[in-house]
């Protein structure tokens, strides 16, 4: 399984960063190098620290046969979303461009996106590079028209120049070819500048106007979210070590300890949340909309009714405590009720909370 993870994550990111293949190919390659990044993750934490839990089922919330299904709906929407819209609207409208632009735009947007963000990341280093040491992109040093042959640095301003590259790429749509010019004389200088050119013109332009701007956006808010969903687990990994298990421990055994410190200081159950976000980032940076929409209500239903169920084992674990970890930290990013409360307190709360809603529905009517 360690290759087979390996294997898939090297093959497809390549097939998504260098352009290689048909275009759905490198649509499923974010996909799934999000996927199998997540689980080499989890694989190699359940090898450091629960060796004997290592199964094919040890780090897929014990649901393989739903995680699998889920996997494939990502894929089928992935792939039958532009034939589908494109079959509805032909047979109600007949050919249309602007059907075919907008449809264009929903098939490329996350692989140029991804791209583009590359690229503008590799040409910024670039920049920054050629301005602090002197460097020109391809590495080496020039002399200026200077009479005292001093060594210059080029550009004066490298934010400015890279503004400036990026303003007139995002006119178009982020489609990403990389080339490189032959050496060419540049009048006015006493060297030889080789230079890498990033490209960013899409022939057919589908990223112009509002709607390109907002794909873009929500593309990257996705990938935003699925890399911070991932980095937040692993940080909840490190923080609770093997006192983290993908399995509910219902006993507390002597290994075990509350864990205060790191992202659990922050909120209390950050390897749910890191994992929500990771699941619903890679269906919004795919735009999977339906996808989305699905995953986030199944994880949050999944997530919250597991979070119920373990907070109440870990009162019984750990009493006193816990209850005083309950009221310093929120969970999932508010508070919800404690331990610490007693029935008296909660049954006045519900009372209050029934009250506001009959008094909202009678003004209502």
């Amino acid at each position: 399984m360690l290759l087979a993870l390996g294997w898939i994550c090297a093959f497809f990111g390549a097939k998504t960063l260098f352009g290689c293949g048909p275009l759905w190919v490198q649509l499923e390659g974010v996909f799934l190098f999000l996927v199998s990044v997540h689980h080499l993750t989890e694989f190699f934490f359940v090898f450091v620290y629960h060796r004997q839990d290592l199964d094919s089922d040890s780090f897929l919330l014990n649901n393989t046969v739903a995680y699998t299904l889920a996997l494939v709906l990502s894929v089928a929407e992935l792939r039958l979303r532009v034939p589908f819209l494109r079959a509805v609207w032909t047979a109600e409208t007949g050919p249309d461009a602007k059907h075919e632009a907008l449809l264009t735009l929903a098939e490329e947007m996350p692989v140029n996106v991804l791209r583009g963000v590359l690229a503008s990341s590799s040409l910024l280093l670039r920049r920054c590079l050629s301005w602090v040491g002197g460097l020109d992109s391809g590495g080496e040093l020039w002399k200026g028209e200077d009479p005292s042959g001093t060594w210059r640095s080029s550009p004066a301003d490298p934010l400015a120049s890279f503004s400036g590259s990026l303003a007139t790429a995002s006119r178009d749509s982020f489609s990403l070819a990389s080339a490189s010019s032959p050496a060419q004389e540049t009048k006015g200088a006493g060297g030889v500048c080789r230079r890498d050119i990033v490209l960013f013109t899409s022939a057919r332009g589908t990223g112009n106007g509002v709607g390109g701007l907002l794909c873009s956006l929500l593309c990257l808010l996705g990938l935003v979210l699925a890399v911070a969903g991932l980095l937040l687990r692993l940080c909840a990994f490190a923080a609770a070590g093997r006192n983290f298990t993908h399995q509910i421990a219902r006993t507390r055994l002597p290994s075990h300890a509350l864990v205060t410190r790191g992202v659990y200081g922050v909120y209390r159950h950050p390897a749910y949340t890191g994992w929500f976000y990771w699941a619903v980032g890679c269906q919004l940076a795919l735009g999977n909309v339906i996808c989305m929409l699905l995953f986030a209500t199944l994880s949050f239903a999944f997530f919250f009714e597991r979070i119920v169920y373990e907070e109440k084992l870990l009162e019984a674990m750990f009493p006193g405590a816990y209850c005083a970890y309950q009221e310093a930290v929120p969970r999932l990013g508010y508070a919800h009720g404690s331990c610490g409360e007693s029935a008296e307190a909660k049954n006045r709360k519900g009372g209050e909370e029934r009250d506001w809603w009959r008094t909202c529905a009678g003004r209502s009517r």
